[in-house]
């Protein structure tokens, strides 16, 4: 089948999961007791149109040349749509989501380690430990400026993009950190939420880096 119908297809499918994910969202069951009182976030309309857009294009650029990279890649768009919009509502990023995809990123680690495809195996491992400690370090010294549950959306953003290549990884953290400085900057506020910044340059860099 042409990959790009796939496209077409893999996005109306992630539209009709992300709309799942905006229902599901509006109930606020995310939110602890103290964050009862917090503005309603709205209808965010924007969850199902992000979750299309980033599946089809991951599947576009990646379906006819590397479709093992999509086994990382896919999970991180769609977990990270749900993560983005939790965490520009309560500036916090649950585990209970978090952790599931990075047990799925190791179990596909494994696959690919397994499965002919080691040297992107391999590379997960480099790219995903080497940029747990560089987090874990900042998020040692800032003394909690860098969140841990951004540390561990960091980590997993590290894997899926190290997958593709560590130029990859690179080029997402760069693109993630200065991004959310620059709206930092614009915006002066205190209590930025990285997430959504992590997830956007991890879909974007994948997508345009050759």
């Amino acid at each position: 089948m042409n990959p790009l119908a796939v496209a077409v297809m893999a996005g109306a499918a992630a539209a009709v999961i992300g709309e799942a994910m905006r229902r599901r969202l509006q109930l606020l069951t995310y939110r602890r007791s103290e964050e009862k009182s917090l503005p309603d976030p709205g209808p965010r309309w924007w969850v199902p149109v992000a979750a299309a857009t980033a599946v089809a294009s991951l599947t576009a650029r990646f379906l006819d040349g590397r479709p093992e990279v999509l086994w990382m890649l896919m999970p991180l768009a769609l977990a990270g749509t749900w993560l983005a919009a939790v965490d520009l509502d309560v500036r916090r990023l649950p585990d209970r989501v978090l952790l599931p995809l990075l047990a799925w990123e190791a179990a596909v680690t494994v696959g690919l380690l397994a499965t002919g495809h080691r040297s992107t195996g391999l590379n997960v491992m480099i790219g995903g430990a080497a940029s747990l400690l560089m987090l874990w370090s900042l998020h040692w010294f800032s003394i909690g400026g860098l969140g841990f549950g951004d540390v561990t959306l960091g980590a997993a953003v590290a894997a899926a993009t190290s997958a593709v290549s560590l130029t990859t990884l690179f080029w997402a953290f760069l693109a993630s950190f200065t991004a959310a400085a620059l709206w930092g900057l614009i915006t002066r506020r205190q209590d930025l939420a990285l997430g959504p910044w992590l997830v956007l340059g991890a879909v974007t860099t994948t997508v345009l880096v050759p």
